[in-house]
């Protein structure tokens, strides 16, 4: 789903591809990840990967790379166009280790562990594309790519890197939403006093200004009606203001990105 926070109508779509269909947009929303998985029957003959395939786009359209991982488990979580590297959850041939997180180039050339999977999951890379974050056992990790390994960072699940590269985003185990430097160190921000739903991260805008995450709503009753609101909030002032409402079928495994121009985004997606 894609929603557009300007004087226009919400614009939703959804690709004419079989489902389950996967959607990552790119650190600096630049490029786009597309995934599907194959049908049952052809994995159970053998003459298709579980894996699955896709393609990376530029967001107006323009083909960057096309994406057959021979994996045996492939879920993307996150994608860096300076660096050119997808995160995701798998499990990969011949590394004799259970599920876990790796990042990989876009050819799959270089296929690198990060950590077992052990948590909520969800990871987000700095905006230089050398490290990344993820969360293990309610803890917020980062992990250096040049130096092969990682630091403990401080409680918190679906951890998201800022736009300037000197925070990162999470919720904690209070259910609030926390900030931390990239060192742990706690920092006050506007959201803090807000209690973000545990099944989406926070989304930064591209800018660093704006943050969106899901809250749920007072006296709703789960399954029935709209029990969710959308919210954005100015991190300059702390105004806070509700944009969509969204039931808990809309807000299961969900993830919201911020598009500079939709219009273009939604004309030019490969499978619209």
């Amino acid at each position: 789903m894609v929603v557009a926070l300007d004087q226009s109508p919400e614009r939703y779509f959804k690709p004419r591809i079989r489902e389950p269909y996967i959607f990552v947009l790119g650190k600096a929303g630049q490029m786009v990840l597309w995934y599907q998985y194959p049908p049952l029957g052809e994995v159970i003959s053998g003459s298709r990967s579980p894996a699955g395939d896709g393609v990376i786009t530029t967001i107006s359209g323009d083909m960057v790379s096309t994406l057959h991982p021979t994996l045996t488990q492939f879920f993307p979580e996150a994608l860096s166009e300076v660096s050119r590297r997808i995160a995701f959850e798998g499990k990969v041939p011949g590394k004799n280790r259970s599920t876990g997180i790796y990042w990989a180039s876009f050819d799959f050339s270089t296929v690198e562990f990060v950590s077992e999977l052990d948590g909520s999951g969800g990871c987000d890379w700095s905006p230089a594309g050398q490290s990344l974050t993820y969360e293990k056992g309610g803890y917020v990790y980062v992990y250096d790519t040049r130096a092969k390994n990682s630091k403990q960072l401080g409680p918190g699940v679906y951890p998201t890197w800022s736009p300037n590269g000197k925070w990162i985003g999470s919720l904690g185990g209070d259910s609030r939403a926390h900030l931390m430097t990239t060192e742990g160190a706690p920092v006050h921000w506007a959201v803090e006093a807000y209690k973000p739903t545990p099944n989406s991260a926070i989304e930064w805008s591209s800018n660093g200004r704006y943050v969106a995450f899901t809250e749920a709503k007072a006296f709703s009753i789960p399954l029935f009606g709209t029990d969710y609101k959308l919210m954005v909030t100015r991190l300059s002032d702390g105004q806070t203001i509700s944009v969509a409402d969204l039931s808990s079928f809309k807000t299961g495994y969900t993830r919201f990105y911020w598009i500079v121009d939709y219009k273009d985004f939604c004309r030019d997606c490969p499978y619209n």
